[in-house]
């Protein structure tokens, strides 16, 4: 049982890092460098009009700014307030090619979407073998 509880804690522990992402994305200084040799940052966004892409660019400007050896990328996703980008943000972590950092809803849709399913196919896996 203390091996199925540190698994958990260790995954809920990794799911927290989408939001510290998105959060050190925001604040700059504190955000680490991406991985040796990256010199890019991928978010993934539904923020693609209106006062929401002027946020977030200024988010990107802040952040290049702080770094100016990153290239932010923005791979936005237009159309239905998320409805579009979730299919397609789902693909891309089921066939493990995330983006860096990615919008969600704190909550239910973090929990139900991204960590709990995580979860399931993890230990359907180990599961059946």
């Amino acid at each position: 049982m203390s091996y199925f509880l540190a698994f958990l804690l260790r995954e809920t522990l990794m799911s927290k890092r989408v939001i510290c992402v998105a959060l050190l994305l925001a604040l700059g200084p504190a955000c680490p460098a991406p991985a040796a040799g990256n010199k890019q940052l991928e978010v993934f966004s539904w923020w693609t009009s209106g006062r929401e892409a002027v946020a977030l660019e200024a988010l990107f400007k802040a952040y290049n700014h702080k770094n100016p050896g990153v290239e932010v990328r923005n791979a936005g996703i237009t159309g239905g307030g998320g409805l579009a980008a979730r299919p397609v943000l789902q693909t891309r972590l089921a066939g493990s090619k995330p983006p860096d950092t990615w919008q969600t809803h704190s909550g239910h849709e973090l929990l139900a979407h991204y960590v709990w399913q995580r979860e399931r196919r993890i230990w359907l896996k180990r599961w059946h073998g």
